[in-house]
C-alpha cells in the first residue's frame, strides 16, 4: 500500500533506493534531446513558465535523474 516501508527494508537496500531516489542515469541519446531542447527553448521568444521556471542551474541539476519509475526530465516537460 503506497511507499511505506518498513526500517528493516530500508536497512537491506543501497543508499540510494532507500530514500527512493533512482540511480540510474540517462541514457546518450536522451540527453543529446533534452541538451537541444534545452538550447531551443532559451533561444526562443517564448514566454511560457517553462522558460522561467527551468533556468541552466535546474536544467544542470535534473537533467541525469531518473524516477523510481524510469521517467526523464524529458519525459515530464514532453506532456
Amino acid at each position: 500500500m503506497g511507499g511505506c516501508a518498513t526500517k528493516e527494508n530500508k536497512e537491506n537496500k543501497p543508499a540510494d533506493e532507500a530514500d527512493g531516489k533512482a540511480a540510474a542515469m540517462v541514457d546518450a541519446a536522451t540527453m543529446e534531446k533534452l541538451e537541444a531542447g534545452f538550447s531551443k527553448l532559451q533561444a526562443s521568444d517564448s514566454k511560457s513558465l517553462l522558460k522561467k521556471y527551468l533556468t541552466k542551474e535546474v536544467f544542470d541539476a535534473l537533467k541525469n535523474k531518473k524516477t523510481s519509475f524510469g521517467s526523464t526530465l524529458l519525459d515530464c516537460i514532453q506532456c
